[in-house]
């Protein structure tokens, strides 16, 4: 086994197979150019023929270049490569230049629905092509087209991971899970292995160079069709992260927390740029997020051994990627209990781009009763790719998210609880991708973020408090990174790229809150509080990054790299961190994978994530973790795979945060009296992670994970479990789909999270009557009892001519209404002799929530 060479090697090979000595000095084939000739109205194959017998490597399949096809239009050029090319286009056909080969494979513009794949099978041994090769996969790939001897392509195929068997008579065979992408063709390269009594395992390759780009830990891919069929609120891509062992989640919240880490120490990137805060109804637990699940084509989760470039993020990394107009060409229209959507996407008239809008309305005020509210918010994306050249791709993307949300939990006058947000977000970015040779490559991205939101409570409760809070934040920030790619020999590649980012912020906080009641019974809790705070900090920050990747032996690989790290906020300039990184990947015969990663993770602290409104108006220095990840993916056969992962970090230089002990749904939760600070010297979070899954062929699919985990502060050096610590966890879906149904249903499983205690204590004052004093117990020293939800959604299609298709579905969440507890409040009352106590009462996530909805495909 041996991995892909690289194209030099190949030209090298047919250079000493053919003599085509033109060929090893001409990358686009200019030289040795027949004499000018009349092609029109002559069969396509004769001419394409006639070239590959004066020495060029063409290949096709008389299955895509049929003896009916003829040149209609007399090419404009003499350069055999570009006449070719023109010939080809009229019948959707093109060339595609790989490993020394010029395949004659479909356009992209051709394929309606999906990716494609091309199979490239050679002996290890000799690197000549192997005939007779049988291809057996899961789920079932659709009939090959043969572009000659060991070349095939596969057509048509929905962005998935497949798991694929190559036999062919004398040599070993091998399975490998190769993962196929909407849009560019994956390439996937096999090496078999001759039969001997030395059994081996054949390479496979994804793309030239995209087998290594996750050697530390293997990321979940989750395409845009399995997370339409989750049964989750409002077929949100954020929340499809939340199925996947190591995360955790409330069921309100879009938000995930990762292998113990906070929701912020996970980084989410929409087409390669990192999204700022991206969900509706940030300060209402933010419910769903601001990108519309239809546009997207997959989301790729890393839940540990976050790649270098992506580098500022102790946790975790979701990559979403939009569907590719030159693959799916769209126009849908969609109503549901959670939002009306419209979706467009085409193709350019020019065959060389395409775009993509998509526009969404919020109807939760449409069916909420007005006494509790308006929450108003809608969203609007749009996406732009031209090709400037064969080598050179330019991308323009826009997000732009607005809410104007209000929330009543109560409206009379001398029992007023209210609060409103209004939030405007405008991200947008260009993306230039540069091929500057088959070995090199970069992509340069530009982009400009704007951010606005004001908030405003108030609360009247004579029995606990009375408080008015204004809070109103502005953010704007232009950022600009690159990466490049170079693979300088045969078993290495060098990665490296910078970060340079410049922001400016406005905070203006007021609060006045008086304490009544229980409220002034928790310790340091003053009569009331005032605070008055506004701040305009600026700054910038840099991140530059290397990696080597190298192939040590046939199935051996390592990756190592540094990363350096660097934030000036006015007048605080913090010191420059390092990151270094290695991960390790090995495979067997079987398929087997194993991993392993070693990293050190930095968290700086953004210019927007000021504690202001928790009276901070300084910045602190980049949280710091270091993380350990061994894990190993087993095949079972064709249609399961077996993971398992354990992981430990540890946390160190960790900011102090502010958090509730009681009451996580609070409106305004800086006021309430439970808010303490707590101020960690260091944290720990490990855990162990199995999941099983299976794809088939047929209608069933299924995935069971399990993980066992902690994490803990400890404070004052005491270990402490954090508020999301869940030590056991169990997740499991199930789904059945045909060409009219699809059925899916899914439960998640967990220990209760951790909650504290409150007792009434009697002491005595500073003039030494008795008083009593609400006093806390240990923080996170209990546990609520068992969470549990079953979710379940039903869509059925139905066609109208070839084009026209209605989805109407249901969806329930927490179908069995269960009450998993969430909360405590505790009310202040006195025995018959005048005594005070606590009474404990417990509130709960959400109840059982059905929605139905259609979407409309024309």
């Amino acid at each position: 086994m041996r991995v892909t060479s690289k194209t030099a090697l190949a030209r090298r090979w047919f250079c000493a197979a053919i003599l085509l000595l033109p060929f090893c000095f001409s990358k686009n084939l200019s030289a040795a150019e027949p004499g000018k000739t009349s092609y029109q109205g002559r069969p396509i194959a004769a001419v394409i023929d006639e070239f590959r017998a004066a020495g060029y490597p063409f290949a096709y399949s008389t299955g895509l270049v049929r003896s009916n096809f003829t040149v209609t239009v007399e090419p404009s050029t003499t350069n055999p490569l570009e006449i070719v090319r023109e010939i080809l286009a009229p019948w959707h056909l093109e060339v595609k230049e790989e490993q020394g080969f010029l395949l004659v494979v479909r356009a992209a513009t051709a394929v309606a629905t999906g990716g494609s794949l091309l199979l490239i099978v050679r002996d290890e041994n000799n690197w000549q092509l192997v005939e007779g090769v049988r291809v057996s996969s899961a789920p079932q790939l659709p009939d090959a087209d043969s572009l000659g001897a060991g070349v095939y392509q596969f057509a048509d195929l929905e962005p998935r991971e497949y798991r694929l068997q190559v036999e062919a008579d004398g040599f070993e065979s091998g399975t490998r899970t190769i993962k196929v992408r909407a849009g560019k063709p994956t390439l996937m390269e096999v090496e078999l292995l001759p039969k001997r009594d030395e059994i081996e395992m054949i390479t496979v390759l994804s793309s030239r160079y995209d087998i290594w780009s996750d050697l530390g830990t293997s990321p979940f891919y989750i395409s845009g069709m399995s997370i339409e069929n989750l049964p989750d609120i409002g077929d949100d891509p954020l929340r499809a992260a939340q199925i996947l062992p190591g995360t955790a989640s409330t069921g309100v919240s879009a938000r995930t927390y990762i292998r113990g880490g906070e929701y912020r120490e996970t980084a989410v990137f929409l087409n390669g740029n990192e999204l700022l805060d991206p969900y509706h109804a940030r300060d209402f637990q933010s419910i769903f997020s601001t990108v519309d699940s239809r546009i997207i084509d997959g989301v790729e989760v890393y839940t540990g051994g976050v790649p270098l470039r992506f580098g500022d993020q102790m946790s975790g990394a979701l990559l979403m990627t939009t569907i590719d107009p030159a693959i799916a060409q769209r126009k849908e229209i969609g109503i549901s209990v959670y939002n009306t959507s419209l979706l467009m996407s085409d193709l350019l008239d020019s065959g060389r781009g395409g775009w993509l809008v998509s526009a969404r309305r919020g109807n939760l005020d449409l069916v909420l009763e007005p006494q509790y509210g308006s929450p108003k918010y809608h969203d609007i994306f749009g996406s732009f790719r031209y090709e400037l050249s064969p080598d050179a791709t330019l991308t323009a993307n826009a997000l732009y998210a607005k809410d104007k949300i209000t929330v009543t939990l109560a409206n009379e006058p001398d029992d007023l609880e209210t609060a409103s947000s209004n939030t405007e977000s405008l991200q947008f970015w260009v993306q230039l991708h540069n091929q500057w040779s088959d070995e090199l490559q970069s992509t340069s991205l530009l982009s400009l973020n704007s951010y606005e939101n004001k908030r405003y409570g108030a609360i009247n409760d004579a029995e606990k408090y009375v408080s008015e809070v204004n809070d109103a934040r502005e953010f704007q920030e232009l950022k600009l990174q690159q990466d490049w790619e170079w693979g300088y020999a045969d078993k290495h590649i060098l990665q490296w790229g910078f970060d340079l980012a410049y922001g400016r912020t406005e905070y203006a906080y007021d609060s006045d809150t008086s304490y009544y009641g229980l409220s002034t019974l928790y310790p340091g809790t003053p009569a009331t509080e005032i605070r008055d705070l506004e701040t305009t900090p600026e700054g910038g920050a840099y991140a530059i990054y290397v990696v080597d990747k190298w192939q040590m032996a046939q199935r051996t690989f390592v990756e190592y790299g540094l990363r350096f790290d660097q934030q000036t906020y006015d007048q605080q300039t913090f010191a420059t961190d390092a990151s270094p990184r290695v991960n390790f990947f090995h495979a067997t015969q079987g398929g087997t994978e194993f991993r392993a990663s070693w990293g050190r993770f930095l968290q700086p602290q953004d210019l927007r994530e000021l504690q202001i409104e928790d009276g901070v108006i300084d910045f602190y220095r980049a949280q710091r973790a270091d993380q350990v990840v061994v894990g190993v993916r087993q095949p079972l056969g064709l249609n399961y795979s077996l993971r398992l992962e354990l992981y430990q970090k540890e946390y160190d230089r960790l900011r102090p945060r502010y958090e509730n002990l009681y009451d996580q749904l609070a409106l305004i939760p800086e006021v309430e009296p439970d808010r303490v600070q707590i101020a960690p010297t260091s944290a720990r979070a490990r855990g162990a992670e199995i999941m099983l899954d299976s794809e088939s062929d047929g209608p069933w699919s299924w995935r069971i994970a399990y993980s066992y985990s902690e994490v803990e502060d400890r404070v004052d050096g005491v270990d402490m479990p954090r508020g999301w610590d869940q030590r056991q966890a169990l997740r499991a879906g199930l789904n059945w789909s045909t060409e009219r149904w699809d059925i899916g249903i899914s439960t998640n499983v967990h220990d209760g999270w951790p909650t504290t205690s409150l007792s009434l204590v009697e002491t005595v004052d500073e003039n030494g009557l008795p008083i009593y004093v609400a006093e806390p117990g240990q923080r996170n020293a209990g546990h609520y009892s068992m969470y549990a939800t079953l979710d379940a959604r039903v869509n059925r299609k139905f066609h109208f001519g070839d084009q026209r298709v209605l989805n109407v579905f249901v969806e329930v969440s927490n179908a069995l209404n269960r009450k998993n507890p969430c909360c405590v409040e505790f009310d202040l009352l006195y025995d018959e002799n005048d005594i005070p106590y606590a009474v404990r009462e417990e509130d709960y996530w959400l109840p059982v929530l059905p929605a139905v909805g259609f979407i409309l495909e024309f």
